[in-house]
């Protein structure tokens, strides 16, 4: 998914997704975390191994599925170090309440 390509309704499940590396050459960091601010401005601190929505589906890759549950425009950031390496992604997507907009 690119940065804010996306758009999703209210309550939808939105999956957000990272790879580190390349698919050809993908990393693991020895931490994965997570950070996802709603458009009201609380932020959920998530990290791999500490929180089961944080799934590492292949190596280097990693997900996690949050619910829309406030419309605007949300931010997420993954953030993989250790292993010698450091290494972010940053990205946002826009909900809107169909309903009302």
């Amino acid at each position: 998914m690119g940065a804010g390509t996306e758009v999703y309704e209210l309550g939808d499940q939105v999956g957000l997704a990272v790879q580190f590396g390349t698919q050809e050459d993908p990393v693991d960091p020895s931490r994965v975390m997570i950070s996802v601010r709603d458009p009201d401005g609380r932020t959920a601190q998530l990290r791999f191994g500490g929180d089961e929505a944080v799934v590492r589906v292949a190596p280097g890759a990693y997900q996690v599925v949050v619910a829309a549950g406030v419309p605007g425009r949300w931010q997420y950031r993954f953030v993989g170090y250790g292993k010698g390496i450091r290494a972010e992604h940053e990205g946002y997507f826009d909900v809107f309440d169909i309903a009302t907009d």
